[in-house]
Order: C-alpha cells, then structure tokens, then sequence
C-alpha cells in the first residue's frame, strides 16, 4: 500500500489494499460466484455467503472527515437502518409483494443468525436489538407523519401511544443495563456470611483469596448422580450427574443459575438469552424484560386499531367498516400505512406469543432453563406445568414475589 495518508472517502480494505467507496461495488469474487451459482439453479454455499457478508462488512463506510480514511460503520446497525425502509417501500407496490416482504423478512433473518453463529468469533450481535429498534421508530414515524395528518380526534390517543413509546423504550433500557451476572468473589462472600457452604477454597487470584479446609479439586469432584436430583435444577447433568461447577466463570453455580455461552458469564436465576435486547434476562432484569413486551403488545395493537380506522372508511372510531385492499394502494402513503400496520401486527402477535409463554411460566415461578431441563427430564403436566418445582408457591404468591420482590436463587447445601 503507498504511503500517501488517505482522503477523507479512502480506506485500507481486508486484504490491505488501499480502496475507495465509490469502488465498494467492485472486484467481489464472493458476489460473482454466488450469482454463478444462483444462475445456474445451485445453491449458495455458506462460505460464500459468508464472505459476502465479510465483504459488505469491510466495505461499508462513510467518509471520515477527521483524518485517517473513510470509517467503517458497524453492520449489524447499518443493515436494518437500510433493509427495513426498503422492504416496507417495496411491499407498497401490491397485495403480493406485501406477502413476499413479510415472509422473506423473518425467513433472512433467521438464515442471517445461523451463519452468524456458526462462522463468527463474536458470538455477540447488536443485529437483532438494532432491527427491533428501528422497526419501532420506523412505524411510529409513519404513523405521525400518514396517519395523524388524517385522522379526526387524534390527540389524546396520539399522546396515549407517545407516552407508551417512550415507557417501552425506558423498560427497554433498564433491561439491557440491568445484568445478572454472578461473579465468584461476590457469590462466595455472600456464601460464607449466609454459612451456606462452610466448607470452600476458591483461588481467585492474586491477594483476592477465601481459605477453608476443602480443597478446590476436591470441590469440582463434588458431583449428584441424576437419580438422587429429585428436584428441578436449572443447571445440567452431564454423564448422569448434576454439574453444579463452571469451568468457564470458576464458580461453583448455585440453585437457579445457569451459563450462558454468549454473554461468556453465569448469571443469577437465568430465564433465556435474547437477542432482541442482546443480554441475558435473569433475576435483575426480568421484570423491566416483561413490562417492554407487554407496552410492545399493548400499543402495538392499539396503534394498529388506529390505523386501520383512519385508513379505511368506518362508521364509527372503533369498528373499520369498509377496507378495499384495491383501494389502498392506490396512492402511496395509504399503501405504506398499510403494509406498516401488517407488519406490526405480525410482530405483535409474534411478540404474544412470547408474552404467553412468559406469563405461564411466571404463574409458576419457573424459568426457561428449568422448563428445558423438565422437559429433558420429562417432567412436565398437561405439556405446560412444571413437577417437582420447588420454586413453585401458588399462583397468587408467584406473581407477588416477581412484581414486588427480586427473584433469589434459594438455594441450599443439599442442592450444591
């Protein structure tokens, strides 16, 4: 490469090549091979389509003014910023390319995440969280821009969904910033002043040590064999015993916690990862997780309402009387608020689903793990309740304590 400092629209791409972005569409062996291939009725490879995706990494930037080239933008953000706007615009053309668009998105998708996961070194993705952000935005801008000019009497549900917007976002925030990850200096302190396991050695490093007579071999031997786990335990039996040792964090887990491969950490009473929010939901964030997704059902669907009453000819402000598809595509904002509606209710009811899920689990004061290792175990009732459920008070009890009480991991020494 010359030595030349580079302009503002210059970068250094992968192979080290100086390049510029008006020549981002240039010279892309992975782009001709998969055109080959689609061309000649072939499958695309995933290495092939992987290097797209490398590619398109690389080279998408913008100029960077400061000095230094052009700065590479991070894709996960960039994709949905670009994607969303153009496949809504797309599907406003016809009833058809509606349908394709719906099904294809979640369908790209799910084919992106899998080769995400299994060629990236970065199990981590802000792709998701990112999608979901901008779809929100994008919707709430057509409804203020198309559908509030429009409709009659918008005020108080137009600042009835405002308020409900920037609630979800709030919840939103508190569920990615509140983390539970256990950390073994933090668990053990905790451990020793409760006398819940008296018998420990853990060498955490440097000066940072808790001295008890068992030795730590001895207590990652410690082991139950999977006939004497009467109980049901979130963490996992590997070759018939209860592994209840992290060899990844170097803690021993306690009752109700679980690892996750993703965040690379154990975290406090652990439910799932999710990808939307790009954190773990655990005993810290669960209940801000829940309140996100119930003010994204309720005002998913009411906006939807709102929508189609003022898109469509009605009698009234709650019943839509007459709805032509024809008619709405005639012109291109009714067409958008159309396919924007769509759209979110499919993600809506998407989005209940999980809510359900969430809920029945709750009544029972169980978590995702847990219900994955009773139906390992083969534990479950009527395919939905949890046996041998500890955790499990009664119906009333369990809400209280997850509304009002931060969810514990109430754990013992016979559990260890």
């Amino acid at each position: 490469m010359s030595e030349e400092a580079l302009c503002c629209c210059e970068f250094e791409d992968e192979k080290g090549e100086r390049s510029h972005i008006l020549a981002c569409c240039c010279n892309c062996e992975a782009v001709d091979q998969a055109c080959d291939s689609f061309i000649t009725c072939k499958g695309i490879p995933d290495d092939i389509a992987w290097r797209i995706i490398k590619t398109f990494e690389d080279r998408c930037r913008i100029p960077g003014f400061l000095g230094g080239g052009a700065r590479k933008l991070p894709i996960g953000s960039t994709v949905p910023v670009i994607a969303i706007p153009l496949c809504l615009t797309i599907g406003t053309i016809g009833p058809i390319f509606t349908c394709l668009v719906l099904l294809s998105m979640p369908i790209c998708m799910l084919y992106f995440y899998g080769l995400w996961r299994r060629n990236s070194t970065r199990p981590r993705t802000q792709f998701f969280f990112a999608w979901g952000v901008v779809s929100v935005l994008m919707i709430a801008v057509c409804f203020e821009l198309l559908v509030v000019p429009k409709a009659e009497n918008i005020l108080f549900p137009n600042i009835f969904l405002l308020d409900g917007l920037f609630a979800m976002f709030y919840y939103l925030r508190k569920a990615r910033k509140r983390t539970s990850e256990i950390y073994s200096f933090q668990f053990y302190t905790e451990s020793f002043n409760n006398n819940v396991s008296p018998d420990v050695a853990v060498n955490l490093g440097g000066d940072n040590s808790l001295s008890k007579p068992t030795s730590l071999d001895e207590l990652t031997a410690v082991t139950v064999p999977e006939s004497e786990v009467t109980w049901l335990d979130s963490r996992p039996i590997i070759d018939g015993k209860l592994s209840t040792w992290c060899p990844y964090c170097k803690i021993q887990k306690p009752f109700r916690s679980g690892h996750c491969n993703i965040c690379k950490s154990c975290i406090s009473v652990r439910d799932h990862h999710c990808v939307w929010i790009d954190t773990c939901v655990g005993s810290k964030n669960h209940r801000p997780f829940l309140a996100a997704m119930t003010l994204f059902v309720i005002f998913g669907y009411y906006g939807s309402h709102v929508t189609l009453t003022t898109i469509c000819i009605s009698t009234n402000d709650w019943i839509p009387y007459q709805c032509s598809i024809r008619d709405l595509y005639l012109d291109f904002s009714s067409a958008l608020c159309f396919v924007s509606v769509t759209y979110t209710l499919l993600c809506t009811s998407i989005m209940s689903m999980g809510l359900l899920q969430q809920c029945i689990f709750i009544s029972q004061n169980v978590t995702s793990q847990e219900f994955h290792m009773a139906t390992k175990r083969r534990w479950l009732k009527y395919g939905f309740i949890a046996k041998n459920n500890q955790s499990n008070t009664s119906f009333l009890k369990n809400w209280m304590n997850f509304l009002f009480t931060e969810r514990r991991m109430n754990y013992d020494l016979e559990k260890l």
